[in-house]
């Protein structure tokens, strides 16, 4: 039996000020309330597109962070962001490259999949902008050619704009299936090719 395909980006699990900005008193709070959305939605046979951030960064947060998903369900996909260590925006590899492995059937800094037949480019960051007044990062995003993209990195509560689709936990407080981006992709797709 063929699996269902999901996204979310920014999961931040044990990140204080993400926690805080979410609205929870405590990191545990945060980091059940997505544990167990995850679990209510996904299924062992499904596919999970991670974009990026797991944690707030450094050896030991990301050790939690990768813990905590290893206990997840589905075959688990990881878009680096910005906070992974594994991302090649860094100068070092990652030492915990190992743990990323045991968790992660694939480890890339982009990606792409195919919705309904047609191609979606998938990166932590957007084509533009962040939730900084600067854009930062703009050396390693994609360039805009008029293809769709899922995204995080700017912690909007705005699902799409435009040829771009924001899962981020702040866009959607839930997993994302591929069903609820069917429509914005056809719409995207036919306005390229027009």
């Amino acid at each position: 039996m063929t699996g269902s395909t999901w996204f979310i980006a920014d999961p931040h699990f044990g990140h204080q000020k993400v926690s805080e900005l979410r609205g929870f008193s405590e990191t545990n709070l945060h980091d059940n309330k997505i544990v167990n959305q995850w679990c209510k939605q996904v299924r062992e046979a499904d596919v999970v597109y991670v974009l990026g951030d797991l944690s707030a960064g450094g050896r030991a947060a990301e050790s939690y962070a990768l813990e905590v998903l290893a206990t997840l369900p589905g075959h688990k996909r990881l878009i680096a962001g910005n906070h992974d260590s594994v991302s090649g925006i860094h100068r070092k590899m990652s030492s915990n490259w190992p743990k990323f492995k045991e968790v992660f059937e694939t480890v890339n800094d982009f990606g792409r999949v195919r919705i309904n037949g047609d191609e979606v480019l998938l990166s932590h960051y957007p084509y533009e902008g962040d939730h900084f007044d600067d854009p930062r990062f703009m050396q390693f995003r994609l360039r805009n050619e008029g293809l769709p993209l899922i995204h995080g990195h700017t912690h909007s509560d705005v699902r799409f704009a435009g040829r771009e689709a924001c899962v981020s936990w702040e866009a959607w407080k839930r997993m994302v299936n591929v069903g609820d981006l069917t429509d914005w992709v056809k719409e995207s797709a036919h306005a390229w090719q027009s």
